[in-house]
């Protein structure tokens, strides 16, 4: 399946606070999430059974670091593995806002399609529409979060 990588967790990715081998193992597969090193969260999921929404200290989780700098392959990629669309870290920030950050339509659709939230508000006060609309005022992924689920208008 998955290429399996030598060193788990790599040594320069241990810091002093963390208490188990296991947080720098979280810590790695964030990092790899966020560098799409696609192999190596594929190997962390199928070869070392990592959760797929596995984070420590209110972190996002390896599906938004994914959307944050879009990467469909590896976003749909754990959305298969079981990631949840609806997580939410501790800026109050759900997938659906790093998408709409990331300004990938197909990205947005995907979340959408699975029932993430337009609504969700962060710490800030701020829905994945809000987002978007600050990224790209006329691009595809806000219209798309603006428009999606509406009832289409009559001709």
């Amino acid at each position: 399946m998955g290429t399996s990588v030598e060193r788990f967790p790599n040594p320069k990715f241990r810091r002093e606070g963390d208490s188990s081998p296991e947080q720098a193992r979280i810590r790695e597969y964030l990092l790899a999430a966020a560098l799409h090193q696609e192999h190596v969260v594929r190997s962390y999921i199928e070869d070392y059974a990592m959760h797929p929404d596995a984070t420590m200290g209110g972190k996002p989780t390896a599906l938004c670091y994914s959307l944050m700098k879009p990467n469909i392959k590896l976003a749909k990629y754990l959305l298969e593995q079981g990631a949840d669309h609806q997580s939410v870290d501790a800026l109050g920030m759900t997938p659906l806002h790093y998408a709409a950050m990331g300004g990938c339509p197909a990205c947005v659709f995907a979340l959408l399609r699975r029932g993430a939230s337009r609504a969700a508000v962060n710490c800030k006060g701020e829905t994945p529409v809000d987002l978007a609309a600050s990224v790209a005022p006329q691009g595809p992924s806000h219209l798309l979060l603006f428009e999606y689920g509406r009832p289409a208008l009559p001709q």
